[in-house]
């Protein structure tokens, strides 16, 4: 079961664009925990994880409206990659690897995604994907 930590900060800025806000939670509570599931991210590795895996769809398609497609289930890489996807203003949908194999190629082939962001554990699903 994946936990997000809820820190009072006040009331938001509602036209301040959700990334910016993200990266003012990051500096206020760089060292706190921000996510947990099968391990604790502090926000500051969130912030850096979710750079890094941003530069990297980047380097694979920099084509802005390209869709990306996110197989995993309640883990911390799962958020990462989320909110990576949202750093570089890109549509998502994320496929729950316990749903139906038929349900996946579905959801996946329905989305237009080229692009698959995954671990290890679930490169066996990728390939059934079409």
């Amino acid at each position: 079961m994946m936990h997000l930590a809820y820190q009072p900060i006040g009331i938001p800025d509602l036209h301040q664009p959700l990334m910016a806000r993200f990266e003012q939670i990051v500096a206020q509570f760089s060292d706190q925990i921000a996510v947990v599931a099968e391990n604790a991210l502090t926000y500051q590795v969130l912030n850096q994880r979710s750079n890094q895996l941003a530069q990297a769809i980047l380097a694979q398609d920099n084509d802005p409206k390209a869709v990306v497609t996110i197989l995993g289930g309640q883990q911390t890489k799962t958020i990462v990659a989320m909110l990576a996807a949202l750093k570089i203003g890109r549509i998502f949908t994320v496929l729950d690897p316990k749903f139906p194999p038929e349900r996946l190629r579905y959801i996946y082939a329905d989305s237009g995604s080229e692009l698959i962001i995954t671990g290890a554990d679930h490169f066996d699903l990728v390939t059934k994907l079409g």
